[in-house]
């Protein structure tokens, strides 16, 4: 009874912490160079020009970090097998919960 318990919390702490993730999903690093960089954002240096969007696991909330989307410099790669997979890692769990 003790360790049947243990092995829910245990269960529902990894839950509670794959909800709370933030998993990459966008980026355009390492797909332009300087001089790309300095057209788009006038800055020579490719650090200026880089961009992610992240998704939270539990409830697919985004959050953007660097320059503007839509003035970046270079072309978007996606990430969206990560989160996927996050996400039916979450389902399966709350699946063990439910039993």
């Amino acid at each position: 009874m003790i360790a049947e318990k243990k092995k829910r919390d245990d269960i529902r702490k990894q839950a509670e912490e794959l909800v709370a993730s933030w998993v990459l999903v966008e980026t355009n690093e390492g797909t332009y160079g300087a001089t790309e960089c300095r057209r788009a954002v006038g800055c020579g240096d490719p650090q200026f020009g880089n961009y992610h969007i992240y998704a939270r696991v539990g409830d697919g909330r985004r959050r953007h970090e660097g320059c503007d989307k839509a003035s970046a410099p270079g072309y978007a790669r996606h990430f969206s097998r990560e989160f996927s997979a996050r996400q039916a890692e979450l389902v399966a769990l709350r699946k063990k919960l439910d039993r």
